[in-house]
C-alpha cells in the first residue's frame, strides 16, 4: 500500500509503502535520491530488523518485491531470519512474541553503529530521552533508545571481529551465519 511519495513533481525519488503485515518501509531510486552513502561506520546506519508478529507472511513478500533470500537461523533461543540478497546479508526479521504487547504493530527498527553504546545510552537519558539495558550479543553491545518524542531506534557497538567483517563484500550476515 502506497503511504505517501515524495518527488513526483521534485524529483526525489522517494515513496514510503507499508507491506501486508503492516510496517511501513521507505525505497528511493539511487540516481535520484542520495541515500545512505555511509553504511557500517560509527554514527552511521549500521542494521534493519523488521519486528512483527506474522514473520512468514513478510519472508514472502519481501523475498517477492526485492529479491530477498531469507535465511533462519536460531539466535538466543528465538528464530532469527536473516536476508539476503546475493552474498550480502541486507537485513533481519525477528516474531514478536507474547511479551511484546499487542499495541506494538510491525515496524523496522533501524540500528546505528557506535564506538561506545554505554556512553551514548547515558547521553541519551541525560538529554531526555529513554534507554533500555544496553545488552551483550555475539554481534558486540547494543541498546534500544527512545528519543524524546517517542521515536526507537537501536545502537551497536560491534566488536571487532564484526567491524572487520561488516567491511568485507558479503557482510557480517554471511560471516556469522
Amino acid at each position: 500500500m502506497l503511504i505517501e511519495e515524495a518527488g513526483r513533481d521534485s524529483k526525489m525519488g522517494m515513496i514510503k509503502l507499508q507491506d501486508p503485515v503492516g510496517a511501513v518501509f521507505g525505497v528511493f531510486q539511487k540516481d535520484l535520491f542520495g541515500g545512505a552513502q555511509v553504511f557500517n561506520q560509527p554514527i552511521s546506519l549500521t542494521f534493519n530488523l523488521l519486528m512483527t508478529r506474522q514473520p512468514h507472511a513478510a519472508k514472502w513478500f519481501y523475498s517477492k518485491i526485492f529479491g530477498w533470500e531469507p535465511r533462519d537461523r536460531e539466535f538466543g533461543g528465538m528464530e532469527f531470519t536473516y536476508f539476503f540478497h546475493g552474498v550480502r546479508g541486507v537485513a533481519g526479521l525477528m516474531a514478536m512474541n507474547e511479551r511484546w504487547p499487542q499495541v506494538v504493530p510491525s515496524h523496522w527498527q533501524v540500528s546505528f553503529s557506535v564506538d561506545d553504546a554505554d556512553a551514548l545510552a547515558a547521553r541519551a537519558v541525560k538529554l531526555g530521552g529513554k534507554a533500555q539495558p544496553v545488552l551483550a550479543s555475539p554481534f558486540g553491545r547494543s541498546v534500544l533508545i527512545t528519543d524524546p518524542h517517542g521515536a526507537t531506534f537501536s545502537l551497536s557497538q560491534q566488536t571487532p571481529e564484526v567491524r572487520a567483517a561488516v567491511q568485507t563484500p558479503e557482510g557480517v550476515l554471511a560471516h556469522l551465519v
